[in-house]
């Protein structure tokens, strides 16, 4: 299955910005967060299916080339003009094609909408993502980030930590 085998028709399209604590604060050379800020994305189809997608960018531009300020600033635009019929349509279309962004939106935002949209066509039509991606497996290992430690007992205790609570790769 390929996004752009049809244009199903979105017939609601909503996000809420969502601030998630982090339970140790994520660091790297450029980068020290302590919250994760992200939107979820909820597209849903004129048959009913419901599909999520997620913006992955950064809560600032130190890390991503857009914050995660840029995409609310995307969404909230897009916000203004989707509640119509036909608006909804053009971006159903728009989200199928094989494009990198559309037009007023980044790579982030457009990025959450088609597989906002994905996830919504996958579910209409009864398929894993497994099987849409030609997978053979039902399941994936879990893997844990860490960010920069400030001694390296610190770092072995993190990954200790990590591998107790089953995480597959660290």
């Amino acid at each position: 299955m390929t996004l752009a085998s049809s244009s199903p028709t979105v017939s609601a399209l909503s996000w809420k910005r969502i601030r998630l604590p982090l339970r140790n604060a994520f660091s790297t050379a450029t980068v020290h967060q302590i919250d994760r800020t992200f939107h979820l994305i909820r597209a849903e189809l004129a048959d009913g299916s419901v599909g999520w997608g997620e913006t992955v960018a950064m809560n600032d531009r130190s890390y991503t080339f857009q914050s995660d300020d840029d995409v609310n600033n995307e969404l909230t635009e897009l916000g203004r003009h989707s509640s119509s019929a036909s608006e909804l349509s053009r971006l159903s279309v728009a989200l199928s094609v094989d494009v990198p962004e559309i037009d007023g939106l980044g790579l982030y935002a457009t990025s959450a909408l088609r597989d906002a949209l994905f996830d919504a066509r996958l579910r209409s039509s009864s398929t894993s993502l497994s099987q849409a991606l030609g997978g053979s497996r039902n399941a994936v290992s879990v893997c844990a980030t860490i960010g920069r430690q400030p001694t390296i007992d610190s770092l072995v205790a993190e990954v200790g930590r990590l591998v107790d609570d089953q995480f597959g790769q660290v």
